[in-house]
C-alpha cells in the first residue's frame, strides 16, 4: 500500500502525540502563568517574596515549555538540524 507523506500512519500518530505534548505543556504554562498575575492583583506589599517566587515559576515553566517543544517538533516531527 503506498502512503503519501502526510497520511502515513506513523505520520498522523507522531503529530497527534506532538499536538498532545505542546496542548499539556501549555497548560502548565497557563496555569502558572494564572497563579502569578491573579496574586499580583490581590498583593503588592506584604508578601512581595512570594510574588517574585511565582513570576519566577511562570518563566522557568514558559522557558521549559519552548524548549521541549522546541525539541518535540524536531524530534518527533522528523526534522533534521
Amino acid at each position: 500500500m503506498s502512503y503519501e507523506k502526510n497520511e502515513h500512519p506513523s505520520y498522523v500518530f507522531g503529530s497527534a502525540i506532538i499536538t498532545i505534548i505542546l496542548g499539556s505543556l501549555s497548560f502548565i504554562v497557563a496555569l502558572g502563568w494564572n497563579s502569578f498575575v491573579s496574586e499580583s492583583f490581590v498583593q503588592f506589599s506584604d508578601k512581595s517574596e512570594e510574588l517574585k517566587a511565582r513570576f519566577s515559576y511562570a518563566i522557568l515553566v514558559t522557558a521549559i515549555a519552548i524548549i521541549i517543544g522546541f525539541f518535540v517538533m524536531y524530534f518527533i516531527g522528523g526534522c533534521k538540524w
